[in-house]
């Protein structure tokens, strides 16, 4: 569980429409609701404007890199609320959740969701568990 937003959709390792391996967490949530950071670290990226589309990869998201080099994105988002270059402390409220980019529902739902991936300094993703156990606190 991601800031207390809802269930894990698709887990690491897992498998969706776009990859046979999710190096993510999925987490089911509506459109316009509010996620924070687990982290705290610089904002590096934020990608804003895009819409739902089958080729739109991630969507709207925001990255932020942490002291040690890893990078954080928070994925198909409806809004966010930082900017490039702004230093943030975990639990800084990023934006909302939404469903930009390639994002689907086998249920007839929006498909709207978080996409929360780690790659750290060399481009390696990170299991986000073992990040979210050891900030568990937050």
């Amino acid at each position: 569980e991601i800031s207390g937003l809802g269930t894990v959709t698709t887990p690491y390792g897992g498998s969706t429409n776009y990859e046979s391996f999710h190096p993510a967490l999925d987490v089911a949530a509506s459109i316009g609701t509010p996620f924070k950071s687990n982290v705290g670290g610089t904002v590096s990226e934020v990608v804003s404007g895009k819409s739902q589309n089958a080729k739109g990869g991630f969507g709207n998201y925001v990255m932020i890199t942490d002291e040690y080099g890893n990078n954080h994105r928070y994925s198909h988002l409806n809004q966010s609320f930082v900017k490039v270059g702004q230093t943030i402390a975990a639990g800084t409220e990023l934006g909302q959740v939404g469903n930009t980019g390639s994002t689907y529902s086998t249920s007839g739902g929006t498909g709207s969701h978080l996409d929360y991936r780690i790659r750290d300094a060399w481009g390696k993703y990170i299991n986000p568990n073992k990040f979210l156990e050891k900030y568990s606190n937050l």
